[in-house]
């Protein structure tokens, strides 16, 4: 059942981009959002819920810096601190 729902989410990310084209910040953030949902449940598989929620959560991070054009050596080694830090706090 599960696998199924990732599948499903994939397809609909896949139309989205095919036929709404994100050029629009409205448009991006939902992109990333389905983006970080679609991560979640493929990394669900593999880690835990926690681990999988940090994971989903950078990646999501990732993309926003890099569709609001903020993506610069500063702010990606302030973004891999900030997530190496959850993950030594929740170890």
């Amino acid at each position: 059942m599960r696998v199924s729902r990732v599948f499903v989410l994939g397809f609909v990310i896949s139309l989205f981009t095919f036929f709404i084209p994100p050029q629009t910040p409205v448009i991006i953030g939902i992109f990333i959002l389905l983006l970080g949902i679609f991560f979640y449940s493929i990394f669900r598989f593999y880690f835990s819920k926690k681990y999988s929620l940090l994971i989903a959560l950078f990646i999501a991070a990732l993309l926003l810096l890099k569709a609001l054009q903020l993506f610069d050596t500063i702010n990606a080694i302030l973004l891999v601190s900030l997530f190496v830090g959850l993950f030594a706090l929740i170890k």
